[in-house]
């Protein structure tokens, strides 16, 4: 049994349903809600993400894609811990690297403007431990390709675009900056 928090229009409900798991959806906004129960599959009910309607271990798993950082992420992760039999599966937005910041190189533009914070690890363990949760997996993911952000700066004749291209893959060392954190919690 598994809920989907700020489902949206309920596409991981779906897929979830689809594969045989008894899915719920979670959102505060009743456009989506009624989009989801239209043309998804799975279970939708209004609620916050800092007041679920649901009782005390209603659901072996919870999922908090793109949620925490748009609240108060103790309460909301309180919350899916009091909720959740077993574990929170969480998605976050990664502080920008300090490396690329420093020169000059930023991906907040590819974040939402509407995020009140982005986490390191060490936010997000001690966010864990406030709370009482075990992070039991945590990976960067979702790779920003430094070389993509420069070629597709480049502008000029096509025959250009390509020797610049070329050049950047030769010269510049392959680094991919993630932009976001995967977190899996566990109650203790």
């Amino acid at each position: 049994k598994i809920m989907d928090v700020g489902c949206s229009v309920g596409m991981y409900v779906d897929f979830l349903t689809g594969r045989g798991f008894e899915s719920y959806g979670v959102d505060i906004i009743d456009e989506f809600l009624n989009e989801a129960k239209k043309k998804r599959k799975g279970n939708f009910v209004k609620g916050s993400a800092e007041k679920l309607p649901f009782k005390d271990d209603s659901f072996d798993t919870v999922l908090l894609f793109d949620i925490l950082e748009h609240g108060d992420d103790e309460k909301i992760l309180e919350e899916a811990k009091r909720v959740s039999k077993k574990r929170i599966l969480a998605i976050v937005p990664r502080r920008v690297d300090s490396g690329l910041e420093q020169a000059g190189i930023v991906f907040r533009h590819y974040i939402d403007k509407t995020h009140l914070r982005e986490y390191a690890e060490k936010d997000l363990k001690a966010l864990g431990d406030k709370v009482g949760l075990k992070v039991i997996h945590l990976q960067p993911v979702h790779n920003l390709n430094i070389k993509n952000i420069f070629i597709a700066l480049f502008k000029g004749p096509v025959l250009l675009r390509d020797i610049v291209r070329k050049l950047i893959y030769f010269v510049l060392p392959r680094k991919d900056f993630p932009t976001e954190y995967f977190i899996v919690f566990e109650k203790s």
